[in-house]
């Protein structure tokens, strides 16, 4: 699974799959290996992120952190990973490879002449992609669709989620840069079909129950419950072992220094969405 959807209701399980991921990822890589970079509303922040992100933290050069909780800064930091895809592709161009993983190797095994550092991997977890797509439309769904397609090679992975799976959230070129979905209960087989194509999500009842469709095949499934305290244990002990450096991202900048000045009533409308 290269990228993936998540979509049902907000109490069918979204949250624990969403821990049960990070918690795998922190397993299996050390800091120096992966950065994270988290779009999210302000409310849904876990306490532990911020011991996570002070080591796991990829961000903009002007940015305070990795967790990102308002519209602006989540187009740029999408912008910038764009930017950080294209630098990348030139890298492994250079040293005449074709992924993140051989070009890694060439480096352990001292094959690349000049003095390179091994590229970590950055995975984006977009936590209610559904606000994002209704207040900033294609700003969003451009850059989003461009990383889906070809950032896999370079190392750049994204989880999005939303609890409205409409067609109007996922759209039909959302649809076909994530092939791999998952779909927790929903409230219609209208909406089941909009995230797996099939009515079968209706039929789910039990907290934690999903669906999966990667590559065309469907598969029933229980995600495992990861409990908050462990979570944060397993924070704590990573904060511990000494300092990381972040990942800086290209720097990007404003649209509004680019071109037309923006409606003065623009910024009071997004406010209201968002409420």
């Amino acid at each position: 699974m290269p990228h993936l959807l998540i979509a049902g209701d907000n109490d069918g399980g979204q949250k624990m799959l969403w821990d049960a991921i990070m918690l795998s990822l922190l397993y299996k890589k050390c800091p120096d290996e992966l950065k994270f970079v988290f779009i999210m509303k302000p409310e849904a922040i876990p306490d532990y992120y911020q011991k996570i992100q002070e080591r796991f933290c990829a961000k903009l050069p002007d940015a305070d952190g990795s967790v990102i909780t308002d519209c602006d800064t989540a187009i740029r930091t999408l912008d910038a990973l764009c930017a950080e895809m294209d630098k990348r592709y030139k890298v492994l161009y250079k040293a005449k490879v074709r992924n993140i993983e051989e070009y890694n190797q060439k480096i352990q095994n001292q094959e690349l002449k000049s003095q390179s550092n091994p590229l970590s991997y950055i995975v984006a977890f977009i936590e209610e992609f559904g606000d994002l797509m209704l207040i900033c439309g294609d700003e969003f769904e451009l850059p989003l669709c461009r990383l889906a397609q070809i950032s896999r090679a370079v190392g750049i992975h994204v989880i999005i989620a939303t609890g409205r799976p409409a067609t109007n959230i996922i759209t039909g070129t959302i649809k076909a840069n994530f092939p791999a979905r998952v779909a927790f209960p929903v409230r219609s087989d209208a909406e089941s079909r909009v995230v797996i194509d099939s009515p079968e999500a209706k039929k789910l009842t039990d907290y934690g129950d999903m669906f999966c469709r990667i590559k065309g095949k469907m598969e029933s499934a229980r995600i495992f419950s990861v409990g908050k305290k462990e979570l944060g244990k397993v924070a704590n002990y990573i904060y511990q072992q000494g300092t990381c450096h972040p990942y800086l991202l290209p720097p990007v900048e404003d649209s509004e220094e680019e071109g037309e000045e923006k409606d003065p009533l623009f910024e009071e409308a997004k406010r209201i969405i968002q409420k």
